[in-house]
């Protein structure tokens, strides 16, 4: 009787251990699967982060390139003015059109540019055969000279009239938007204000 009693005894131990080793997994995967949860709502949270940090310097970035931060102000004597930035220089928006087509783009006003200029890109968007214009031989600010293709196209500025202006399209994209002297400053009286931070345009 007492060996049946001890004998029972075990088989109660075995089964308690059985038991505990029965549940101890279940346990383990659902604290695995909570400490994965919390990873991934983590990873998730700083991939938001650095994805809204992102976005802000590519807002920011794109902001300043289509000029949207350097918005146009009537004055009171029909000038057009714009802020000027000690980073960028004299820049405005532009919209230039040929046969129908047209693209808007910031431009930089240079009076030390003999006439105004674009990059190669300006005629696809255009639709206009590179070649086709007057070939003119530019220098640039390394001293080395560019070749381009002079074409005629229009120009409007906010709240202006459009004009037409001659534009020389580089054969290279890395040249940038350039208003010059040559067919746009003799229809245009600059004025550069110092101390208000601001430069003007009006129509001759």
């Amino acid at each position: 009787m007492k060996e049946e009693v001890q004998e029972s005894d075990q088989m109660a131990d075995e089964n308690r251990a059985n038991t505990g080793r029965s549940m101890s997994p279940p346990f383990r995967h659902l604290f695995v699967a909570v400490l994965l949860i919390g990873l991934a709502l983590g990873a998730s949270y700083a991939g938001y982060l650095v994805a809204s940090s992102a976005y802000s310097q590519l807002r920011t970035l794109v902001s300043r390139l289509t000029g949207t931060n350097n918005q146009p102000i009537q004055s009171a004597n029909g000038s057009v003015c714009w802020s000027t930035s000690s980073r960028d220089g004299l820049v405005l928006q532009a919209t230039l059109a040929n046969a129908g087509r047209a693209v808007t783009v910031t431009m930089a006003v240079d009076t030390g540019a003999y006439i105004s200029a674009a990059p190669r890109e300006l005629a696809t968007e255009l639709g206009v055969n590179p070649y086709s214009g007057n070939p003119v031989e530019l220098g640039s600010v390394y001293g080395q000279s560019e070749v381009g293709y002079i074409h005629t196209v229009s120009l409007t500025l906010a709240n202006m009239h459009t004009v037409q202006i001659p534009i020389a399209i580089m054969l290279s994209n890395s040249v940038p938007y350039v208003l010059g002297r040559q067919g746009f400053l003799n229809q245009f009286t600059l004025q550069v204000e110092q101390s208000s931070s601001m430069f003007c345009l009006k129509q001759n």
